[in-house]
């Protein structure tokens, strides 16, 4: 099935980057975000397009509409792609809920950790009551920052996109969809499955709360992955991996190391461990660390990531006792509550299910 018109929300670096990439590739697209965004979605009306600096696809991309109009923006679209931090999904699938019509195929690019799933109960928590089509990938397509409003640069094209539908049992159908779009997909079994593999909850929340002294004291001035990731604190993140990798185990998923993952996706060359990896990677190597204990190395990867984890290790038998210092340290860092805040099974809707029933859950989309 050929895709002709696809809509992106968001007008952030990923966002940008999805818009332009696919418009350079022939499709015709509208970019839509919300009115809070207004000035991004005018600077880019205004030029037209978004240019994209870098990559495979380089140069303007003409857009068909930049938009702050949710109906506008997806009423002739086959395709809506939500391009937006994880803690926005909700926020999202309300605003599109009283105009998705069921023919319409939505795929989270990324959907990070649990982003499906929360995506669908999100649109019938508002009212939508059809047919939801829906996937997801585990991470974004493309490392990319915004050089100004309508202008993003392209570091990194990923090699190996993780993909995955809900329900599992429209797997097949959509990823020959969706590989039309993004040739280099490699199906998972479940988007349970593209959630354990977001690489970002390894990354960078332990490396942020183990320099929390040094992101308070330069306001982030430092290099995130060459200098914030020494050998002790790159053991630490390895031993977080070796509590997610439990985990698919326990699922019956596939295991794939971050270290592998790291290689397989383009960040880095072939090391022998995460430390090397990291400091040697040119991908990771002119990134900064967050400018305050706030921002979302924190605020997004710990409540939508490392407490989802955990709190599908509780559900299923499996300790997660690093993941659960991560959580505990950071919840007294910035005074909340990440454990009850954040996206757990009970938000999801799968507490209570075993593994069997909570696999069954994922092909099939009813209990």
């Amino acid at each position: 099935m050929k895709m002709g018109c696809i809509a992106v929300m968001g007008s952030g670096p990923g966002a940008c980057a999805v818009a332009a990439d696919t418009a350079l590739a022939g499709y015709e697209v509208s970019l839509f975000d919300l009115p809070e965004f207004a000035k991004n979605i005018q600077a880019i009306k205004k030029a037209g397009g978004v240019q994209k600096v870098g990559g495979r696809r380089e140069g303007f991309a003409k857009l068909k509409q930049a938009t702050t109009d949710i109906h506008q923006a997806i009423e002739d679209a086959e395709l809506i792609m939500p391009v937006v931090p994880t803690y926005a999904h909700k926020v999202f699938a309300q605003v599109l809920a009283p105009h998705l019509s069921e023919d319409q195929m939505i795929i989270l690019n990324p959907g990070s950790t649990g982003g499906g799933l929360e995506f669908v109960r999100s649109l019938r928590d508002s009212g939508y009551r059809r047919e939801i089509r829906i996937a997801e990938t585990s991470t974004l397509p493309y490392g990319a920052r915004l050089i100004e409003p309508g202008k993003v640069r392209i570091f990194l094209e990923v090699k190996e996109l993780y993909f995955a539908a809900f329900p599992a049992k429209k797997n097949e159908e959509f990823f020959w969809i969706f590989k039309e779009i993004y040739p280099n997909i490699r199906a998972m079994s479940n988007v349970l499955e593209t959630g354990l593999n977001n690489g970002n909850p390894v990354s960078h929340p332990a490396a942020a709360i183990l320099n929390a002294g040094r992101i308070e004291y330069t306001a982030g001035d430092y290099y995130h992955y060459r200098e914030g990731i020494t050998p002790s604190v790159a053991r630490v993140m390895e031993g977080i991996d070796g509590e997610r990798l439990n985990l698919c185990k326990e699922m019956g998923f596939s295991e794939i190391p971050t270290l592998e993952r790291l290689y397989s996706l383009g960040y880095t060359d072939r090391k022998d461990n995460l430390y090397e990896a990291y400091r040697n990677s040119k991908v990771f190597a002119p990134m900064k660390a967050p400018a305050d204990l706030q921002g979302r190395f924190i605020s997004e990867d710990i409540p939508y990531g490392l407490v989802t984890w955990s709190s599908l290790g509780d559900m299923i038998g499996v300790a997660t006792p690093l993941m659960k210092a991560i959580i505990m340290i950071a919840s007294s860092l910035n005074q909340k509550n990440y454990l009850v805040e954040g996206r757990t099974v009970e938000k999801l809707g799968l507490a209570g299910m075993g593994v069997k029933q909570l696999n069954e859950f994922l092909i099939e989309g009813v209990l």
